[in-house]
């Protein structure tokens, strides 16, 4: 079956004048690297497809070279060798020496595709940026002191920035970011010990019950590789603001009123 599906990708490929490629390395929960391989292209009726090519494991070091190897083996596979136009990436240093190494396997058969062709994810580059300043702004201990409780945080102000050469622009920014990392900091002292523990999430579903709202949107701590992560935990957090209030005085071992949570 997987040969008869092979050839009938190779056959659809053949139709296909270009192909873009986006590759990234993952590592399983049984701590197995991975690299996957999705190709994108625009067919006769100009319907933008994507099709996973592979998920292959990676043997070795994770090298430029070693990448390359296992990114021309798929394209070959497929019969898109030729057609390839453009990599996307993340900014992984290895992965210019991948492009590069591509390049120069590549070079009889797609002599067009150079280094320019790769394409550095700007979501990542996003992420990058935006995790730049949460470290500034969030503190990385729990707060201590004269904060709010999580009923008590409100949704900012936005600025009025219509005048790009107001000199205040830049405080206003500040100050309005300065609360929003406290506020990040403060969820986070309150989620980590929920999510660390089986009987303080059963307690935290309990208390849910209890003031009648979902439990379908469990609380999560924020992963550093998903920025939006971050808003998705204080967005959840916010919407279960009395839940978490309790819960906080229940179970974090520093005294409750050294938080402000009651």
């Amino acid at each position: 079956m997987y040969i008869n599906v092979q050839g009938k990708l190779v056959e659809m490929f053949a139709e296909v004048s270009s192909v873009s490629l986006t590759v990234d390395a993952w590592t399983s929960q049984n701590n197995i690297a991975l690299l996957g391989i999705t190709a994108h292209w625009i067919d006769n009726n100009w319907k933008i497809c994507e099709l996973l090519l592979g998920l292959r494991q990676i043997k070795g070091s994770y090298s430029g070279s070693n990448l390359a190897t296992i990114v021309v083996e798929v394209a070959y596979h497929y019969g898109i060798e030729s057609k390839i136009c453009a990599i996307t990436t993340d900014n992984a240093s290895n992965n210019r020496t991948m492009i590069a190494s591509i390049v120069e396997k590549l070079k009889t058969v797609n002599p067009q595709f150079m280094m320019d062709q790769h394409v550095p994810c700007f979501a990542h580059i996003l992420n990058l940026v935006v995790q730049a300043r949460l470290k500034e702004v969030c503190n990385p201990e729990p707060p201590t002191a004269n904060l709010l409780r999580v009923r008590d945080i409100r949704p900012v102000t936005p600025l009025d920035t219509e005048d790009p050469t107001d000199s205040n622009v830049e405080e206003d920014i500040a100050a309005v970011v300065a609360p929003l990392g406290e506020a990040v900091s403060r969820v986070r002292a309150i989620v980590n010990p929920i999510q660390g523990s089986t009987q303080r999430m059963e307690k935290y579903v309990d208390m849910c019950m209890m003031f009648y709202l979902p439990d379908s949107n469990k609380i999560k701590i924020d992963c550093p590789t998903r920025w939006n992560s971050t808003f998705k935990m204080s967005e959840r957090a916010f919407s279960k603001k009395e839940v978490l209030d309790h819960l906080a005085m229940q179970f974090l071992s520093t005294p409750s009123r050294d938080y402000g949570l009651c």
